[in-house]
């Protein structure tokens, strides 16, 4: 039987205050979307849990500047991984009542690893208040366009990926950073 780890009475070094304020940075960006990470991870967690392969994943790149003020590289985010062929010349855009209208290459699903059958997954991440909103299984790769309910970011920019999923949930592709929008 091991004992917990005693706190250490000792301040901790200048590279230890680094490190652990780009964890809190992480952390708190992938803390917003637990369910999400759940699912777009889950075919890579073996003995690790899907929320540790995300953060490994996303830790090196997605952090950046210098400490104490450390910022979110949204454009380098990975917040799905997995076989399925990504999202080409995907967009988004404000499609009014709170909604956005993501739009990809449709053609795409001629991939062998694009089925048409595959569905969107269209996430938006708001900095303000630090929520992500989500759907999993949205339209069909093969319509080549999806809307998203941010009511929840109205009048706010929120930072937006898409990714696909199986019909049948089991294998995904890797995210892509879709773009900045504001909600209108």
């Amino acid at each position: 039987m091991q004992s917990l780890p005693r706190k250490s009475a000792k301040a901790p070094s200048y590279l230890q205050l680094v490190q652990q304020q780009r964890f809190k940075v992480a952390k708190g960006f992938l803390d917003s979307m637990t369910g999400l990470i759940a699912v777009t991870f889950r075919n890579l967690a073996g003995k690790a849990t899907a929320h540790n392969i995300a953060f490994q994943n996303n830790i090196q790149n997605v952090v950046k500047g210098e400490y104490p003020d450390f910022s979110l590289d949204y454009e380098n985010a990975l917040l799905s991984k997995g076989i399925l062929h990504p999202a080409e010349q995907a967009t988004v855009q404000s499609a009014g009542e709170s909604k956005l209208r993501f739009e990809w290459n449709k053609d795409g699903s001629v991939h062998h690893m694009a089925g048409s059958s595959n569905r969107a997954i269209l996430i938006a991440y708001c900095p303000e208040t630090n929520q992500t909103h989500y759907h999993i299984k949205g339209a069909f790769r093969y319509k080549g366009t999806g809307l998203l309910n941010a009511s929840l970011f109205s009048g706010m920019e929120v930072e937006t990926w898409m990714a696909f999923i199986a019909e049948d949930g089991s294998n995904v592709s890797d995210s892509c950073y879709v773009g900045r929008v504001r909600v209108e």
